[in-house]
């Protein structure tokens, strides 16, 4: 069991530590407001929600990094 972000392997699927649709729309609408970003139709994707190194990507094209 995870008890602290610091031991999420970067790469594992975030299905496996229970990422379900509906856990997704809240991880997007929380990552949304913490960063002021707003993900466009075609981020919202499995692949995109995949793992948090998936995710971190899709945020840095958000922000232009």
């Amino acid at each position: 069991m995870v008890t602290s972000v610091d031991q999420i392997d970067n790469d594992k699927e975030l299905t496996t530590l229970g990422l379900d649709s509906m856990a997704a729309t809240n991880l997007m609408l929380d990552l949304e407001d913490e960063f002021e970003v707003t993900f466009p139709d075609e981020l919202l994707t499995p692949d995109v929600f995949k793992t948090t190194n998936t995710l971190n990507s899709a945020i840095e094209e958000l922000l232009d990094l």
